[in-house]
């Protein structure tokens, strides 16, 4: 799934739901915090919740305030952005925090299956110097009975990509007092023939998996039901299926090139030759001239960010191309996501005579380095700005360390063309990518 949005269908409280918590970065109103007004010095910036819990009606919303605390002589930077997590939890969303001077006012939601005692955390992705606040948050009221056994998707929306296949999963909810019948049989289906069922509904437990194969390229969402076949007073679950656009990792979070150098391909001879990935060319006119002196050495950064709020614009100052859904820099519910950046070289000639593609291109990420046609791995985590963040051997990656090069052994006279894709691989096996295509000439 390309995208996932909590399905806030009512479960019983007991039920181990794997719904998504949706949290969306930060930024806050409110007074400031009298237990600093007598500090004279602070060393440390912190992000502080004015109350070490709160309690929230689940399902309800109440709101929450909380205090900047910058190092003494300095001010709270106008630019600062936040990432909200709930820690192991499912149940809970963080509405994006409004900050004036030094406080932040931000909502707090509990849906019906809130875990109880979880942590929000709240912390900067572009000043990690500021210490993250942590405040616990409960669920309060009577779960609601569950009056007969019902199918749940842990998600109302998953945004597959194109001629890819998903894992979706969902939980069974037994009615109170009764437990899921060991042989319960499931049966999946899809409304429209644009996504075919790959593999029907695998029950483990009070759980269950499938998988979802796109088959055509509409982007019109389509109906997925999970019924049983030998248990019909299970409530059948519904959840649609859209697909995703190329270099969207979650709706509402696109991948965009940090450089200068690139601009959005609108057409396809500035495209690379798989419909799936966000292409980008360079910005000046090609083909690239290359010289003796560029051979190397760092030729194109190739890291890649995340939009982070509404306002977001690329290193062009425009508009990104995608409209986030949600704030936030990182969807709360991922883990560490994998990442491998991939080269190839289409064609490279020497006055019309084709030469070895190994002198064609070059790739670092962090340690790794190679010479030629290949491919280099790493990682993305969450409240990192820039991807990837780390390479192979888990060491964090700098401003100088993720590029495209041309080896030393390129041959005078070389015309090349070459492209390069990143892809980002989600826990459920999910893709999404986003790719670099150069023409250049080694005068």
């Amino acid at each position: 799934m390309l995208d996932s949005k909590p399905n806030s269908k009512t479960v019983s409280r007991r039920t181990v739901a794997k719904t998504a918590a949706w949290a969306a970065p930060a930024i806050a109103l409110s007074a400031a915090s009298p237990a600093f007004a007598t500090s004279t010095e602070n060393k440390v910036a912190m992000i502080l919740f004015d109350e070490p819990s709160y309690d929230v009606p689940a399902p309800g919303i109440i709101t929450i305030t909380g205090t900047l605390v910058p190092i003494t002589g300095q001010k709270v930077p106008a630019d600062i952005e936040f990432g909200r997590t709930f820690p192991g939890a499912t149940g809970w969303y963080a509405s994006q925090p409004v900050v004036s001077g030094n406080t932040f006012t931000m909502t707090l939601q509990a849906f019906a299956n809130a875990t109880p005692g979880a942590t929000l955390k709240l912390s900067s992705s572009n000043y990690p110097a500021y210490t993250p606040g942590t405040t616990t948050v409960n669920p309060i009221g009577a779960p609601v009975p569950v009056a007969s056994g019902e199918i749940n998707f842990d998600h109302e929306l998953y945004l597959l990509p194109r001629d890819g296949e998903v894992e979706i999963s969902g939980v069974l909810v037994p009615a109170d007092g009764t437990s899921v019948p060991a042989g319960i049989a499931l049966v999946a289906d899809v409304a429209r023939a644009d996504y075919a069922v790959s593999q029907q509904p695998v029950v483990t437990g009070d759980t269950f998996t499938m998988k979802v194969r796109n088959v055509t390229s509409t982007t019109m969402p389509i109906q997925l039901s999970v019924q049983s076949s030998n248990y019909p007073s299970y409530t059948a679950a519904t959840t649609q299926l859209s697909l995703n656009a190329p270099g969207v990792i979650e709706a509402g979070y696109g991948m965009l090139p940090i450089a200068n150098t690139w601009v959005a391909s609108t057409s396809a001879a500035t495209a690379g030759r798989d419909k799936a990935v966000r292409w980008f060319h360079p910005a000046a006119s090609t083909p690239l001239i290359v010289t003796a002196a560029m051979l190397g050495k760092a030729w194109l950064d190739l890291r890649v960010s995340l939009q982070a709020h509404s306002t977001f614009t690329d290193n062009f100052k425009t508009a990104p191309f995608k409209v986030p859904a949600y704030s936030g820099a990182f969807p709360d519910s991922f883990p560490d996501l994998a990442v491998r950046t991939e080269a190839n070289v289409i064609s490279l000639t020497v006055n019309g005579v084709a030469q070895q593609v190994g002198h064609g291109i070059g790739l670092r990420l962090g340690a790794s380095t190679i010479s030629g046609p290949g491919l280099v791995g790493g990682s993305a985590q969450p409240l990192v700005p820039f991807w990837p963040s780390r390479d192979s051997f888990g060491n964090a990656t700098t401003d100088g360390n993720v590029y495209a090069f041309l080896p030393a052994s390129l041959p005078k006279g070389s015309v090349g063309k070459v492209e390069i894709v990143t892809t980002v691989a989600r826990p459920d096996g999910a893709v999404t990518k986003i790719g670099f295509v150069v023409d250049y000439w080694y005068k």
